[in-house]
């Protein structure tokens, strides 16, 4: 067995460490383990969780886990008790409090709202006044906490519904898990103590800390009852046992806007295309991390926006695999966009004593890799360090008509075309290997990204037919990306989720087709159709072709979010402090509000997606329309954080419909 399947092993002791409890609120405890109730756990998983229970060790491992992902000691409120079902989780963003220029903050108010206990959905997400969220007493939630349970337990649509095929390979299970406990358990409050942080939260960090945890002691061989005595009690809690890697895709504007000759013709598909490209590069980087280190997915605790954080052990070959990938990253990027755009990957070593809260210890770590990413723009892809300086580009065939830095052909824009078309009509991505074992009519990337092969299905019958490849680890991911029909749709059908906002305005009918608003644009108009930027332009005029031919675009971020992550979760005033599992909170319900509620605010007022995730957005849709877009976004934003000091700014420009995008862009 090699080092990543006992990691996986671990990591998923973590995550349903407080299994029993979920159980117990939900009416299924008995006197066996809760574990044991489920079907569909893979046979590994099983008896690895009956056999922790007796191993002394792991067990302070995950422990101490837990203590790092809350910046305590766990009895100081971490432990979920099964007892007061009425808790609900709290707003995290209700919590926040940025310094003033003196340095004070607003005074903390009681709690107002909460989330229902729901699975996840773009409905779900967004808080209620907690009375609301409170109502129906113990039964209620009960019966609230039995249906995440069956969630969690069904055949049909939750452990059951990942394919038996995937079972076998257990970090390609371990990652579908992950998505499932995700939609099952965000909503869980931890306990009294620790209201504003869910069990998805907590449990996702701990299992990335108990993995490092559990690798560092195995890898130095201090697994001895002297090293079980350090770590029960603390006294080795300053030593640097985790070791924090943080990916950052820089350069990402100037990837998306390349220009070409042809850039206008298919500039749709290209933003499309490029801005997934973005995403996908930067989880195909974390994998390879992943890979050459032997972690399992759920060892990245923050991945969002371009940026991922990795908790690894501290050891001389983990660092050695850094540097390898290092290296591929910034060859692929050299070679493949020429420099222009790159990734950047920093570390920092960490002790557990580094987590705990009631000192600076943790927002220190923040702040120095914050510093390190800095510094790394300032000399990337460590230039003096290569042979040499002259690019290997033939550029004989002429430039590339979609961009005009690359060689006629490339590859690279090829891919990026095919996937803003492949975006619209697939479901799944396949990350693997090789092309190998790929059946003709499956859509494939012509250049491979850090030695990955990534294609596209269109249906789980597809996805799932790929058994072969799961069980020789021949695919190492499956994604799942289909954009939800309803808002009240729970989001997990079986594989890893990745929430894209994709979404598209087409056509409803051909009779829409046939308006006269449209008259005078050119391109397929039928049932289904991709409404192109001529058709958006003219949307909102009157069935009757009156009004002005015009599109808008709509960009923006939120404000100061390097500051609150920093800064906004803790005061130490009232002796509020930060923790990891608090920014693994906040960084995933900031993405959602745009990756997974944003859709379907798209599809109402017909706004194309350029990029949406992370912290910022730029859409492109009607004039009106996209004035009305901003309007209800806004009010929408301030709903789902409910607090004025969590805002974002935004501009809207509008343009004829053949502006260029990079234009559109500097405009908003």
């Amino acid at each position: 067995m090699n080092q990543l399947e006992p990691s996986c092993l671990v990591a998923a002791a973590a995550l349903v460490r407080e299994l029993d409890s979920f159980a117990a609120r939900a009416g299924v405890s008995g006197d066996r383990p809760a574990y044991e109730a489920l079907d569909g756990l893979p046979e590994p998983v099983r008896e690895f969780l009956g056999k922790a229970r007796e191993d002394q060790f792991l067990q302070q491992i995950l422990k101490a886990a837990g203590q790092v992902a809350l910046g305590a000691p766990e009895g100081k409120g971490g432990c979920m008790p099964a007892e007061d079902k009425r808790l609900r989780l709290h707003s995290l963003f209700e919590q926040i409090r940025l310094p003033d220029a003196d340095g004070k903050r607003r005074k903390s108010e009681k709690a107002k709202f909460g989330y229902g206990l729901a699975p996840m959905s773009g409905s779900a997400i967004f808080p209620k006044p907690l009375p609301q969220a409170e109502s129906g007493g113990d039964s209620e939630a009960a019966s609230q906490y039995r249906r995440l349970w069956d969630c969690l337990a069904s055949a049909e649509s939750g452990l059951g519904a990942i394919p038996a095929s995937h079972r076998s390979n257990l970090p390609l299970w371990l990652d579908h898990f992950e998505s499932l406990w995700l939609t099952c358990a965000w909503s869980i409050p931890l306990s009294q103590a620790r209201s504003e942080i869910s069990l998805y939260d907590y449990s996702r960090v701990a299992a990335a800390a108990a993995a490092a945890l559990w690798r560092w002691h195995q890898e130095t061989g201090r697994c001895g009852e002297a090293d079980l005595e350090a770590l029960a009690s603390g006294k080795d809690a300053g030593e640097k046992k985790f070791l924090l890697i943080q990916g950052d895709f820089f350069g990402i504007q100037e990837f998306i806007f390349a220009q070409g000759s042809q850039t206008n013709k298919k500039s749709a598909k290209l933003l499309r295309g490029r801005s997934f490209y973005v995403s996908l590069v930067t989880e195909l980087a974390a994998l390879r991390l992943l890979e050459e280190t032997g972690l399992p997915s759920t060892s990245i605790v923050l991945n969002a926006a371009g940026k991922f954080l990795i908790v690894a052990p501290n050891t001389d070959s983990v660092k050695s695999a850094v540097e390898k990938v290092r290296g591929l990253v910034d060859d692929w990027f050299i070679k493949n966009t020429l420099g222009l755009s790159g990734l950047g990957i920093v570390t920092q070593e960490a002790s557990q004593s580094d987590f705990m809260e009631g000192g600076k210890h943790y927002a220190n770590l923040l702040a120095n890799l914050f510093r390190q990413q800095d510094l790394l723009k300032l000399h990337k892809f460590r230039l003096n360090r290569r042979e040499t300086a002259k690019l290997a580009v033939d550029y004989s065939d002429g430039v590339d008509p979609y961009d005009r830095r690359q060689p006629n052909g490339a590859a690279v824009i090829a891919d990026q075309i095919k996937l803003g078309e492949l975006l619209t009509r697939e479901n799944r991505i396949l990350v693997l290997k090789s092309a190998e074992g790929l059946r003709d009519g499956i859509s494939a990337c012509r250049q491979p990204i850090f030695g990955y092969q990534v294609a596209f299905t269109d249906s789980q019958e597809a996805s799932g037919a790929f058994g072969k490849l799961a069980q020789s680890g021949q695919m190492l991911r499956c994604w799942d990306f289909a954009l939800p029909q309803t808002g009240d749709e729970v989001l997990f059908h079986g594989y890893a989720r990745r929430n894209i906002n994709g979404f598209v305005p087409r056509f409803d009918s051909d009779a829409e087709g046939r308006l006269g608003r449209f008259e005078g644009a050119e391109g397929d108009r039928g049932q289904g159709q991709i409404k192109a930027f001529e058709f958006l332009a003219r949307q909102d005029r009157t069935d009757e072709g009156v009004g002005m031919v015009a599109i808008a675009a709509v960009k923006g971020d939120v404000d100061n979010l390097g500051l609150i992550f920093q800064h906004g979760l803790a005061n130490p005033a009232e002796n509020r402090h930060s923790s990891f599992a608090k920014t693994a909170c906040l960084s995933r319900q900031l993405n959602a509000f745009f990756s997974v509620y944003l859709p379907a605010l798209c599809e109402k007022h017909q706004m194309y997606t350029v990029f949406a995730g992370g912290d910022d957005f730029f859409l492109i849709g009607p004039w009106h329309s996209a004035q009305e877009f901003a309007l209800e976004l806004e009010s929408e934003f301030v709903r789902y954080v409910s607090n004025p000091e969590v805002h974002f700014s935004a501009g809207i420009a509008a343009t004829k419909p053949a502006c260029p995008p990079p234009t559109l862009s500097h405009m908003a």
